[in-house]
This record gives C-alpha cells, sequence and structure tokens, in this order.
C-alpha cells in the first residue's frame, strides 16, 4: 500500500504485515475518524474507490475532510497493490488512462 506522496509522513506497506500495520496506522493517527465510500468503479485490472474522509489529528487537534481515490490492483481474484491518490484524475494519470 503506497499513500500519496503529498502526506507529511507518506509510508509504503508492503506485505501482509504491511497492510495490517497501515489499516492500525492511519486510524490510529486521528480522533474521531470516519470514512464513506462514495464510487466504486472498475478499470480494467484495477477498482477505484472515491472515499470521503475526515477527522480530527490527534496530535494537531486539526480537523481535516478531504476525498481521496484508491486503486486496487487485482491479480487472480487477489489484491496486489492499493494505491492512494488525492483525485480521481490523478489516479486516472497514473494509470494512463483517459476518462
Amino acid at each position: 500500500m503506497e499513500q500519496p506522496p503529498h502526506l507529511p509522513d507518506q509510508r509504503t506497506y508492503r506485505g501482509h504485515d504491511g497492510l495490517r500495520q497501515a489499516l492500525i496506522d492511519w486510524p490510529s493517527e486521528w480522533d474521531d475518524y470516519r470514512m464513506e465510500i462514495l464510487d466504486i468503479s472498475a478499470v480494467g485490472p484495477h477498482v477505484l474507490v472515491t472515499v470521503w474522509q475526515s477527522g480530527r489529528g490527534k496530535a494537531s487537534g486539526v480537523t481535516v475532510e478531504d476525498d481521496y481515490t484508491f486503486v486496487h490492483e487485482v491479480q487472480d481474484g487477489k489484491q496486489v497493490r492499493w494505491l492512494m491518490f488525492a483525485t480521481r484524475e490523478e489516479a486516472l494519470e497514473a494509470l494512463g488512462i483517459e476518462e
């Protein structure tokens, strides 16, 4: 799982253990963390999931609300890669796809 490069503490997580750690790390940074799925679409071997996330930073107390698009690459029915982008347009551009 690769987080967007614009995040201050951007990280890449690898393997099953890495994915489990990512799912622990990200929500643990926030109070009142929420995520809502806005859209799911298949694009070739990828599944694009646009979400709205919100939360208040535990360290800063700052409230953040934003949309992100996750790209899940699927091979043989299994997720093999998860990329995060600030916008759907950035995700499609990274995949070399025009909408």
